[in-house]
């Protein structure tokens, strides 16, 4: 319960459990960890081609899937040449290009076409999970194993400057954490010092535990590196299940049981998004749709400057509220003086007499002093509540005036002054319209005489 994990239980069954019967500092077996064959390492030493008992069996997991083998996996071209062999003779095929393939195979975890596989929804390992598909023949997720998918190219947050040892961990189960360690971005060192920072343990009895708790270094058991990876940075020592050791038990037989997040993968090492038009894997799920899979193909060149799938609209720009006539007008006014809609003439009639230019900056003095007390009645009017000026005061004046009109006798009212405003008058131009007319010409004398043509221009200015 403490660590989240089944372990064996044999050394709390009853009616004798070994946890009371024996001592928890004696020695135990290390547990074989055979799960671990084929993920213990990025970088596998040897292919292990399947065979069965009448000889070589074909691989048939990549049956219609196109694969490709990134160039930056360190190994030479007869290993390549084996690894298309057993892809093709078992019904897949290879490419050299990421848009067209269903798998990609690579080392770390950058590059472009890294960034196209991810995005698109192409299932990306490293070399390890290669040969553990072609060694068992059976599908399995690069996720499942954490070092069977490509390792980190930087150091994983908080790793830089570790150093790192491991005690009573044997066999395929060390081979595992001295890798995880590396690829974390840590230093692993066989021998334990003063100056190492942890201790990797399956139990807390050994020399090294001993000599970790009187040097002050740190202690936990391996879940701690195995979900550091995992999460992609070092996860706090403070949690209890890093560092409790179960009596009577090897942590080793839990031992690779965490997984990859691609949730977590996605928004660390490719955000962003799906990449349109890319060729979706058809064994495993449909990421695309069949107009998707039919586009143009996607130009590999400036990834890093693609369309973003989730770009927002851009929205039409909202009109402007209208706001009284006397502002626009005195916003109008004030930027400039309207321009004539045709061309008079080339003469001094096309400018504005000072009349009628002074009578314009008058105007627009008055409507600038009259804009404060415009304001103030604008904000008086919309108040509400039983003080006096806004809408009430406006609507007990206009009901006082109604009432006088209505008051006043129907003889007097042919003397009433009638207040609406008259139309201004438009003011006829007396200039009449200019005619213009073009005429075409052809003066062919200075064709051949460039010397004439500078001489009669100087003459004629």
């Amino acid at each position: 319960m403490k660590l989240g994990l089944r372990i064996d239980d044999a050394p709390y069954l009853l009616p004798d459990p070994e946890i009371f019967r024996k001592n928890p500092d004696d020695d135990l077996p290390i547990p074989e960890a055979d799960h671990m064959e084929g993920a213990t390492g990025s970088l596998p030493t040897n292919l292990q081609v399947p065979v069965n008992s009448s000889g070589l069996r074909r691989s048939t997991i990549f049956a219609n899937q196109v694969v490709m083998i990134s160039y930056d996996l360190e190994i030479n071209d007869r290993t390549r040449n084996i690894i298309n062999s057993l892809i093709e003779g078992g019904g897949g095929a290879v490419t050299t290009s990421v848009k067209d393939a269903d798998i990609y195979v690579c080392q770390s975890r950058v590059g472009d076409d890294y960034t196209f596989a991810s995005r698109a929804g192409k299932v990306v390992g490293n070399l390890s999970w290669l040969y553990h598909l072609i060694t068992q023949n059976e599908w399995t997720s690069p996720y499942k194993k954490l070092l069977h998918y490509p390792l980190p190219k930087e150091p994983l947050p908080g790793f830089k400057d570790l150093r790192i040892t491991l005690s009573n961990y044997a066999g395929d189960a060390r081979v595992y954490l001295e890798n995880l360690i590396q690829a974390s971005g840590a230093e692993y060192t066989k021998n334990m010092k003063a100056d190492n920072t942890h201790l990797v343990t399956a139990r807390n009895n050994s020399e090294k535990c001993d000599a970790a708790k009187e040097w002050g270094i740190e202690m936990v058991n391996h879940l701690w590196i195995e979900e550091s990876y995992a999460k992609c940075e070092a996860q706090k020592l403070t949690d209890p299940r890093y560092t409790h050791f179960p009596p009577r038990t090897n942590l080793g037989e839990v031992i690779g049981q965490t997984q990859l997040d691609p949730k977590l993968l996605a928004r660390i090492y490719f955000p962003g998004g799906p990449i349109r038009g890319s060729k979706a894997n058809p064994k495993k799920r449909q990421v695309m749709n069949e107009k998707d899979q039919n586009a143009e193909d996607v130009v590999m060149s400036g990834l890093n400057d693609e369309e973003p799938q989730n770009e927002p609209s851009i929205a039409k720009p909202m009109k402007p509220i209208a706001k009284s006539k006397s502002k626009s007008r005195a916003s109008s006014s004030s930027v400039s003086t309207p321009i004539a809609s045709r061309r008079i003439s080339a003469g001094k009639e096309n400018d504005t007499p000072s009349s009628t230019r002074s009578a314009k900056d008058k105007a627009i003095s008055n409507i600038h002093a009259l804009a404060p007390d415009l304001a103030l009645y604008e904000k008086e009017k919309h108040r509400k509540g039983p003080v006096w000026g806004g809408s009430r005061a406006a609507n007990r004046i206009e009901n006082e005036h109604s009432l006088e009109r209505s008051s006043s006798p129907v003889g007097d009212d042919a003397d009433c002054v009638d207040e609406r405003p008259k139309p201004k008058r438009v003011k006829q131009s007396k200039v009449p319209p200019a005619e213009i007319r073009l005429l075409l010409t052809a003066y062919k004398e200075w064709l051949d005489a460039p010397g004439k043509e500078e001489a009669e221009k100087v003459c004629f200015g």
